[in-house]
């Protein structure tokens, strides 16, 4: 009897401290939440009258209220609808003076229409679909560039074990792929901007793989002219088995710092908050409050190390709505803001697998990486308005702050690749982007354009790596001389696939715009070549040979601009260029 209860207690002891140790695992992994974050802007928004385009018509006389026309005695005490009560004195006074100052703007609480719109905000709705679907048309030609078979075909396991097999002198050939990109849409009343940097390498070193990412994410939202800085995520993977360091920011605050050195997956999760002081008149009403933000953001993570492999899910994303509270001075008014805003509710997703394999001859990398954005913004209708109760009716009258149902949506693939590549490499080759001409100030026909250019990002892959530059445009003319050059590593006895793409960016007015240049005749806008080191020949959408100065201009333009066109040429090493006489 004692041997069956001993044996019964250690069963018991033995299953209590399984669970315990499968609880302490889901802990790991599970939904990590503790506080809400709350932001108070220290300014208060003060909207200035120029910003409202009231609807003012012609002043009409002002007419007197009496007592007799609500029936009402001096003495009286008067319960309004809103449970307010006020003397029938101080009731006539203020119902007189709103009569005043409506009959200034054409209106009287004697008019039929119980809801009045008194004004706009200003918004440049048709610039904000122009911004959408300039947006969507690069997405789309960025999307279809990606999934082109380049000109030298795709690369196969056998050609690489080939091309290892050659022979001849090697250096280690590291991945290297960077991407910048960003997207704004609105202006400074209602708007949303997305940066985000996306760099990684990874190289062999004593048969193991370092890897070093940095990934980047910045999203501010405009309200009424704040910037109000809703997230910034800064992820970092660096050494062997690889760790990796996250830190969160939402609304200014730091929400989350961690430090992962084994597999996890964890999800992020903070509830926002952002709440201003507000101040503005409209007609013949001041109003105060504030204006709120509500909504949640966190980061989800997925990573999985090891000394040869790296699996990462990295999927940061934001919701937020905006609205807002009133009050007016008046006893017999009451105000508020209605609707609902949807100012951003955005999710970008990076999954990125890398592994170094051996294949007896020599190792390679297999590296995939598909990056997506996914946004809604700037979708709904908010209004402020004051609402009168003079016993004979109600008034409400309205002023719109924004309105527009449809918003703006977007789908973007920002990096889609999948490619095999040696770890080690012997010969290299350089491109060199002598001249861009993308969107400029004036049409083919010299008529002046309302564009101001800003700036040109290049973007080169080449040899599965991928290279970023971003050159300002000091002259504003959408023309780029400034030598560009990067580096092209190659093996031997592998062609090399070359695409090169630039994209513009520029402001109409207020607006700021990102376009793909067209340098392509065709739906593509990228131009996309192979370099065959053996004949030393171009081909693919330019034909020539290494050193040949290639000239390519494309068949599309957006505002009746000259065609964009770029010129550059393939060198087998970078030349010195001695300096002009006068610097000798």
């Amino acid at each position: 009897m004692k041997t069956n209860l001993l044996k019964f207690s250690v069963i018991i002891f033995s299953l209590l401290l399984c669970i315990q140790n499968t609880y302490s695992q889901n802990t790991a992994n599970q939904l990590q939440v503790n506080k809400k974050i709350f932001y108070k802007n220290p300014q208060q928004i003060k909207i200035p009258s120029g910003l409202i385009q009231f609807n003012k018509l012609k002043p009409v006389q002002f007419k007197t209220f009496t007592y007799g026309d609500f029936k009402l005695n001096k003495s009286e005490t008067i319960k309004l609808k809103n449970g307010k009560s006020v003397s029938a004195e101080k009731f006539l006074s203020e119902v007189n003076e709103i009569e005043r100052k409506l009959n200034e703007f054409g209106y009287s609480l004697r008019d039929r229409n119980d809801e009045i719109i008194l004004g706009r905000l200003k918004y440049p709705y048709g610039h904000l679909q122009k911004q959408e679907r300039s947006f969507n048309e690069s997405a789309k030609y960025s999307a279809r560039d990606n999934l082109r078979i380049t000109p030298c075909g795709f690369v196969t396991e056998s050609e690489i074990q080939s091309a290892l097999k050659s022979g001849t002198p090697k250096e280690s050939w590291p991945i290297n792929k960077n991407k910048n990109w960003s997207v704004e849409f609105g202006d400074n009343n209602f708007g949303v901007e997305i940066n985000s940097r996306i760099n990684f390498s990874a190289e062999e070193i004593n048969s193991a793989m370092i890897v070093n990412s940095n990934s980047d994410v910045d999203v501010k939202v405009k309200i009424l002219g704040e910037r109000v800085p809703a997230l910034k995520l800064i992820d970092r993977v660096f050494n062997t088995p690889s760790q990796n360091n996250v830190i969160l920011f939402l609304m200014n605050n730091k929400a989350v710092e961690d430090n992962l050195k084994s597999s996890s997956q964890k999800k992020y999760f903070r509830e926002l908050n952002w709440e201003s002081d507000l101040e503005f008149s409209f007609g013949p009403f001041s109003v105060g409050g504030k204006l709120i933000t509500n909504g949640e953001a966190g980061l989800l993570k997925h990573f999985n190390p090891s000394n040869l492999k790296l699996n990462e899910e990295l999927i940061p994303f934001i919701d937020l709505n905006l609205s807002g509270e009133l009050n007016t001075d008046f006893i017999i008014a009451e105000a508020g803001i209605e609707g609902n805003l949807k100012i951003i509710n955005d999710t970008l997703k990076i999954v990125r697998n890398v592994e170094l394999k051996n294949s007896g001859s020599g190792k390679y990398f297999d590296y995939e990486i598909d990056a997506v954005n996914k946004l809604n913004a700037l979708k709904g209708k908010v209004y402020a308005y004051v609402k009168i109760d003079y016993l004979l009716g109600s008034k409400k009258f309205i002023l719109v702050l924004y309105d527009n149902p449809d918003g703006v949506s977007s789908e973007q693939k920002i990096m889609k690749e999948k490619f095999l590549q040696p770890s080690e490499r012997d010969r290299e080759l350089w491109l060199e982007i002598n001249r861009i001409t993308g969107i400029t100030k004036y049409s083919a026909r010299n008529e002046q354009l309302d564009v101001v250019p800003k700036a040109f990002i290049v973007e080169v892959e080449a040899a599965g790596q991928s290279f970023c530059d971003t050159i300002a445009d000091w002259n504003n003319d959408g023309i780029i001389e400034t030598p560009i050059k990067h580096k092209i590593p190659m093996l031997n006895s592998l062609s090399i696939p070359i695409k090169i793409s630039v994209i513009e960016k520029y402001k109409i007015g207020d607006f700021s715009f990102d376009t793909y240049l067209d340098f392509v005749k065709g739906e593509l806008s990228s131009i996309q070549i192979c370099y065959d080191p053996v004949s030393r020949k171009i081909s693919g959408d330019a034909e020539g040979k290494e050193e040949q100065e290639l000239i390519l201009t494309g068949d599309k333009n957006y505002f009746g601009e000259r065609n964009h066109s770029i010129r550059f040429k393939l060198i087998p090493h970078l030349k010195f260029k001695e300096a002009p006489t006068k610097a000798r």
